[in-house]
Formats: C-alpha cells, structure tokens, sequence
C-alpha cells in the first residue's frame, strides 16, 4: 500500500476501535483482544491513507479483514 494522505487516518482508527467494543464488549478484555482490536483499527486506518478524502472513503469491515487475513 503506498500512502497518498493522512487524512481520517486518526478518525478511522478511532472507528475502528469503537466498532470493535461496541462488537466485542469491553469486559473480559484481555491482552489478545486487545491485540486484535489494535491490528483492526491499524489495518482501517492504513486503508485510508491510500485515498484522497476521509468520510466518504472510509473502508469497511470486509476491505479491513482481506487485508487482516493476508498477514
């Protein structure tokens, strides 16, 4: 991935996170979870810095899992 801009970077990871606690819950949260909740909103927030804008590039949750599923 070659980055373009760093717009909604921050916002997208910030998301990320969220959706991932609102999906998962916060309690029980351990290292591993939290690991996998990090690789999520790193992973969304890498995709848009590929792209010019923010809001209406946002990826979603199956872009950001093809790219977790290639590590």
């Amino acid at each position: 991935m070659n980055a373009v801009e760093k717009t909604g970077a921050g916002d997208t990871f910030e998301g990320c996170a969220l959706d991932f606690v609102l999906e998962y819950g916060i309690n029980g949260f351990d290292e591993s979870k939290l690991t996998e909740l990090l690789d999520f909103a790193n992973a969304g927030a890498a995709i848009i810095t590929t792209r010019k804008g923010a809001l209406k590039v946002m990826p979603d949750k199956m872009e950001i899992a093809r790219i977790l599923n290639k590590k």
